[in-house]
């Protein structure tokens, strides 16, 4: 029996060629019609053909590295990207890494390779076999596996590492989701004096939907806050922190967009703080990405491209000059429209628009039944509120 999986044996060359011709097929028509197939592993073959099949966008290097091994499907959900991993790798380096919540390994082994040597710590079982196996299929020489409770061990380690690494498991007792940090495991709140003890620098992710504002009171020593986004959708909130003295928080978003990369930075202490331009719809319209809404850069968005916010509560921006690289979605305005339906269909082309509401009661589902509008077509409407606090439809064409 080989000590390194739950298993009885690694997969052999012809189980490895099984599952990479039916990587495409679907997992149940083959469990029934394992009795027909001349593999004896079957249920073992179809879990790891179902498992690849999940992460086949989010780890393409994984799905087809037909040596490793991939766990079921919780540790899947709550793993990193390939590209979150690796834009996380490359924001730290040094002697040793210790990650307190190993998992399926994919932050630890894009991480490992900055480090001198890496700590891998996981108090699942079967999880910690499969990263050790892995591990060895993929060549790592600097690591050392522990299947153990992560702040015991730190509590026995008499060592420093560079960093520390963890993200908290978002799942209670009863398998239920969670995303506070005091409720995530281990709560990191409480345990910061000792990961402080252990090491000078922290990296923390969390829940894309963790409220930022709070966390950053919470956890205090925060440094720097990363809002990571894929094709404009939050993947991850990242916290660093250190025992520097902080009187200000650094906000970067990063959108991945196709091939190109978008950052942003701005000052969260210093966003309450900034005036901003509230003015008249003029002839751009800015809607920000996902991680600015996420950061609440509100102000800042204004102030940095020189833009009249539509409202105090309207995050849509205007200008007359274009913006090219404002980071998000930009506007060219047609008309402005009042939000009655006949007015409407006499302006848009059979009643076919996308909709978007902004400061404007009800949900987009009730307005469209309200004005008729079909979901597709070239032009977007902008339900919103104007800077007279009246309610308004912004008829646009996208440029970018």
């Amino acid at each position: 029996m080989n000590d390194f999986l739950p298993f009885d044996e690694p997969f052999t060359d012809q189980e490895k060629a099984f599952i990479k011709n039916h990587l495409n097929d679907n997992v149940e028509k083959l469990l029934l019609n394992g009795a027909k197939s001349k593999e004896k592993n079957i249920r073992k073959i179809a879990e790891q053909i179902a498992a690849r099949q999940k992460i086949k966008e989010k780890l393409p290097n994984w799905f087809n590295n037909l040596d490793i091994i991939l766990p079921k499907s919780i540790s899947l959900e709550q793993s990193s990207s390939e590209f979150t991993a690796n834009y996380k790798a490359n924001l730290i380096a040094g002697e040793l890494l210790i990650d307190l919540t190993g998992g399926m390994g994919v932050d630890f082994f894009a991480m490992c390779k900055n480090f001198k040597k890496a700590i891998y710590l996981e108090q699942n079982n079967e999880l910690s076999k499969i990263a050790a196996y892995n591990s060895d299929q993929l060549g790592f020489t600097n690591c050392v596996f522990e299947n153990t409770n992560s702040l015991q061990f730190l509590q026995n380690f008499t060592g420093k590492a560079s960093w520390i690494y963890v993200d908290p498991a978002r799942r209670d007792a009863n398998g239920g989701k969670v995303f506070s940090l005091a409720d995530c495991e281990p709560n990191v709140i409480t345990a910061k004096s000792l990961l402080f003890d252990k090491s000078d620098n922290i990296l923390i992710k969390c829940s894309p939907i963790l409220d930022i504002s709070l966390a950053i009171k919470q956890l205090e020593n925060v440094a720097k806050v990363y809002i990571i986004c894929v094709e404009n959708e939050v993947k991850e909130l990242v916290f660093e922190l250190n025992q520097k003295d902080k009187s200000s928080t650094e906000i970067e978003i990063v959108n991945k967009k196709g091939t190109e990369l978008s950052k942003f930075r701005f000052d969260f202490s210093q966003e309450k703080a900034l005036e901003y331009q509230i003015g008249p719809i003029q002839k751009y319209l800015y809607e920000p990405n996902a991680g600015i809404m996420k950061s609440g850069a509100f102000k800042t968005v204004s102030k940095v491209f020189n833009l009249n916010k539509l409202n105090q509560n309207t995050h849509l921006y205007t200008s007359d000059s274009l913006i090219d690289n404002f980071p998000g979605r930009i506007f060219e305005i047609i008309d402005c429209l009042k939000a009655d339906k006949k007015v409407i269909h006499r302006k848009v082309k059979g009643g076919k628009a996308n909709l978007s509401i902004r400061n404007f009661p009800g949900s987009v589902a009730e307005l469209k039944k309200k004005l008729g509008i079909i979901d597709g077509g070239n032009e977007y409407l902008f339900a919103c509120t104007n800077y007279l606090n009246e309610k308004m439809v912004l008829q646009t064409k996208k440029i970018s």
